[in-house]
């Protein structure tokens, strides 16, 4: 079974409003859709993941609003970014 890190990330999303309220400014540790720590800091949550689960099968996120940012043009239509 390969690792979905979209659907952690779409876990994290779902549970965010509530995070919001208990975890505002932390950072948490998701694997397998469900949350699995919350740190002060987020080097302490990424060396605790890191050493729990390996590289690469867990998301850190940090507990905030998410803000949506614009894609360029060049980028929605599919062009390599240039220098």
């Amino acid at each position: 079974m390969s690792y979905d890190q979209r659907a952690d990330y779409q876990s994290f999303k779902k549970q965010l409003p509530k995070l919001l309220d208990s975890h505002a400014g932390k950072s948490v540790v998701f694997r397998n859709g469900q949350l699995v720590q919350v740190f002060d800091d987020r080097q302490e949550a990424l060396s605790y993941a890191r050493y729990e689960f390996g590289i690469g099968n867990y998301i850190v996120q940090e507990v905030q609003e998410l803000v949506s940012k614009p894609a360029s043009r060049s980028l929605l239509a599919g062009q390599p970014l240039t220098q």
